[in-house]
Protein backbone atom coordinates (compact mmCIF):
# COMPACT_ATOMS: atom_id res chain seq x y z
CA UNK A 1 0.00 0.00 0.00
CA UNK A 2 1.12 3.54 -0.43
CA UNK A 3 2.24 4.92 2.87
CA UNK A 4 -1.10 5.43 4.56
CA UNK A 5 -0.65 7.82 7.43
CA UNK A 6 -4.13 7.55 8.94
CA UNK A 7 -3.20 9.59 12.02
CA UNK A 8 -5.37 12.52 10.84
CA UNK A 9 -8.36 10.16 10.77
CA UNK A 10 -7.74 8.71 14.25
CA UNK A 11 -9.18 10.22 17.43
CA UNK A 12 -12.19 11.93 15.85
CA UNK A 13 -15.18 11.88 18.24
CA UNK A 14 -18.19 10.03 16.83
CA UNK A 15 -21.15 12.14 15.70
CA UNK A 16 -24.03 10.85 13.59
CA UNK A 17 -23.71 11.73 9.88
CA UNK A 18 -20.76 14.10 10.38
CA UNK A 19 -18.18 11.88 12.10
CA UNK A 20 -19.58 8.35 12.11
CA UNK A 21 -18.23 5.18 10.53
CA UNK A 22 -19.56 5.88 7.04
CA UNK A 23 -18.33 9.49 7.08
CA UNK A 24 -14.89 8.22 8.13
CA UNK A 25 -14.91 5.85 5.15
CA UNK A 26 -15.80 8.78 2.86
CA UNK A 27 -12.77 10.65 4.21
CA UNK A 28 -10.50 7.60 4.01
CA UNK A 29 -11.29 6.76 0.39
CA UNK A 30 -11.01 10.41 -0.68
CA UNK A 31 -7.68 10.91 1.07
CA UNK A 32 -5.92 7.72 0.04
CA UNK A 33 -7.58 6.60 -3.19
CA UNK A 34 -8.98 9.84 -4.64
CA UNK A 35 -12.37 8.16 -4.52
CA UNK A 36 -15.22 10.50 -3.60
CA UNK A 37 -18.12 8.70 -1.92
CA UNK A 38 -21.49 10.34 -1.48
CA UNK A 39 -22.26 10.98 2.19
CA UNK A 40 -25.84 9.70 2.06
CA UNK A 41 -28.42 10.68 4.66
CA UNK A 42 -28.81 8.11 7.42
CA UNK A 43 -31.62 8.36 9.98
CA UNK A 44 -30.31 7.77 13.52
CA UNK A 45 -30.46 4.09 14.50
CA UNK A 46 -32.20 3.19 11.22
CA UNK A 47 -31.20 -0.47 11.63
CA UNK A 48 -33.26 -0.71 14.84
CA UNK A 49 -36.28 1.19 13.51
CA UNK A 50 -36.44 -0.53 10.13
CA UNK A 51 -34.05 -3.46 9.61
CA UNK A 52 -35.10 -3.64 5.94
CA UNK A 53 -33.19 -0.39 5.37
CA UNK A 54 -29.83 -1.85 4.45
CA UNK A 55 -28.26 1.60 4.08
CA UNK A 56 -24.57 0.83 4.42
CA UNK A 57 -24.69 -2.13 2.02
CA UNK A 58 -26.74 -0.07 -0.45
CA UNK A 59 -24.46 2.97 -0.12
CA UNK A 60 -21.31 0.98 -0.83
CA UNK A 61 -23.02 -0.81 -3.74
CA UNK A 62 -24.16 2.56 -5.19
CA UNK A 63 -20.55 3.80 -4.99
CA UNK A 64 -19.30 0.90 -7.11
CA UNK A 65 -17.98 -1.46 -4.41
CA UNK A 66 -18.43 -5.14 -5.15
CA UNK A 67 -18.29 -8.10 -2.77
CA UNK A 68 -14.89 -9.76 -2.50
CA UNK A 69 -15.11 -13.52 -2.42
CA UNK A 70 -11.91 -15.05 -1.20
CA UNK A 71 -9.68 -15.86 1.72
CA UNK A 72 -8.62 -13.37 4.41
CA UNK A 73 -5.02 -13.70 3.26
CA UNK A 74 -6.12 -12.06 0.00
CA UNK A 75 -7.65 -8.95 1.55
CA UNK A 76 -6.02 -5.82 0.22
CA UNK A 77 -5.54 -2.37 1.65
CA UNK A 78 -8.69 -0.38 0.99
CA UNK A 79 -11.12 -3.28 1.25
CA UNK A 80 -14.24 -2.28 3.16
CA UNK A 81 -15.63 -4.41 5.96
CA UNK A 82 -19.43 -4.17 6.21
CA UNK A 83 -20.34 -5.30 9.71
CA UNK A 84 -23.56 -6.07 11.61
CA UNK A 85 -22.94 -5.23 15.28
CA UNK A 86 -25.82 -6.17 17.56
CA UNK A 87 -28.11 -6.33 14.54
CA UNK A 88 -28.92 -8.58 11.59
CA UNK A 89 -28.54 -5.51 9.36
CA UNK A 90 -25.16 -4.06 8.40
CA UNK A 91 -24.77 -1.01 10.64
CA UNK A 92 -21.00 -0.45 10.73
CA UNK A 93 -18.15 -0.19 8.25
CA UNK A 94 -14.38 -0.14 8.43
CA UNK A 95 -11.40 0.03 6.09
CA UNK A 96 -8.68 -2.59 5.89
CA UNK A 97 -5.21 -1.11 6.41
CA UNK A 98 -3.18 -4.27 5.91
CA UNK A 99 -1.29 -6.36 8.46
CA UNK A 100 -4.56 -7.43 10.09
CA UNK A 101 -5.53 -3.87 11.06
CA UNK A 102 -8.62 -1.80 10.34
CA UNK A 103 -9.68 1.84 10.67
CA UNK A 104 -13.17 2.51 12.00
CA UNK A 105 -15.30 4.90 14.03
CA UNK A 106 -17.03 2.97 16.82
CA UNK A 107 -20.46 4.15 17.95
CA UNK A 108 -20.16 7.07 20.38
CA UNK A 109 -16.37 6.72 20.67
CA UNK A 110 -13.36 8.11 18.82
CA UNK A 111 -12.15 6.74 15.50
CA UNK A 112 -9.32 4.25 15.91
CA UNK A 113 -7.08 1.65 14.34
CA UNK A 114 -7.68 -1.83 15.76
CA UNK A 115 -6.86 -5.42 14.97
CA UNK A 116 -9.42 -6.93 12.60
CA UNK A 117 -10.38 -9.83 14.84
CA UNK A 118 -12.93 -10.93 17.43
CA UNK A 119 -16.43 -9.58 17.07
CA UNK A 120 -15.48 -7.34 14.12
CA UNK A 121 -14.29 -10.34 12.14
CA UNK A 122 -17.15 -12.54 13.35
CA UNK A 123 -19.82 -9.95 12.53
CA UNK A 124 -18.50 -8.95 9.09
CA UNK A 125 -21.16 -9.86 6.55
CA UNK A 126 -19.44 -8.49 3.44
CA UNK A 127 -15.92 -7.61 2.43
CA UNK A 128 -16.29 -5.10 -0.41
CA UNK A 129 -13.71 -3.83 -2.87
CA UNK A 130 -13.79 -0.90 -5.26
CA UNK A 131 -12.52 -1.83 -8.74
CA UNK A 132 -10.53 1.41 -9.07
CA UNK A 133 -8.28 0.63 -6.09
CA UNK A 134 -4.89 -0.64 -7.26
CA UNK A 135 -4.03 -4.14 -6.00
CA UNK A 136 -1.76 -4.21 -2.96
CA UNK A 137 0.96 -6.13 -4.79
CA UNK A 138 1.58 -2.97 -6.83
CA UNK A 139 2.19 -0.79 -3.76
CA UNK A 140 4.93 -0.36 -1.22
CA UNK A 141 4.11 -1.38 2.34
CA UNK A 142 4.04 0.28 5.73
CA UNK A 143 3.27 -1.46 8.98
CA UNK A 144 0.45 0.46 10.70
CA UNK A 145 1.47 -1.36 13.88
CA UNK A 146 4.45 1.02 14.00
CA UNK A 147 2.06 3.96 14.36
CA UNK A 148 0.65 2.70 17.67
CA UNK A 149 1.79 3.67 21.14
CA UNK A 150 3.90 1.16 23.08
CA UNK A 151 0.98 0.28 25.39
CA UNK A 152 -1.38 -0.34 22.42
CA UNK A 153 1.29 -2.44 20.70
CA UNK A 154 1.63 -4.59 23.82
CA UNK A 155 -2.15 -4.91 24.13
CA UNK A 156 -2.58 -5.88 20.46
CA UNK A 157 0.37 -8.26 20.57
CA UNK A 158 -1.22 -10.02 23.55
CA UNK A 159 -4.56 -10.36 21.71
CA UNK A 160 -2.77 -11.54 18.57
CA UNK A 161 -0.74 -14.14 20.50
CA UNK A 162 -3.88 -15.48 22.21
CA UNK A 163 -5.63 -15.76 18.82
CA UNK A 164 -2.66 -17.54 17.26
CA UNK A 165 -2.63 -20.06 20.12
CA UNK A 166 -6.39 -20.55 19.66
CA UNK A 167 -5.92 -21.12 15.93
CA UNK A 168 -7.64 -17.88 14.89
CA UNK A 169 -4.66 -16.26 13.15
CA UNK A 170 -2.00 -17.71 10.97
CA UNK A 171 1.23 -15.68 11.21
Amino acid sequence: MSQLDVSSLVGIPWKHETADCYTLMCQFYEKFFNLTLTNYARPPMWFEKDPSLDLIRNNFRAEGFVPFIGHRKDYQVGDAFLIALGSSTINHCAAYLGNGMMLHSPFRRKSEVVIYAGHYLDKTLIVARHPSIIPEKNRTSIDVFDMLSASKKAQFQDVYNRNVRAGGFRP
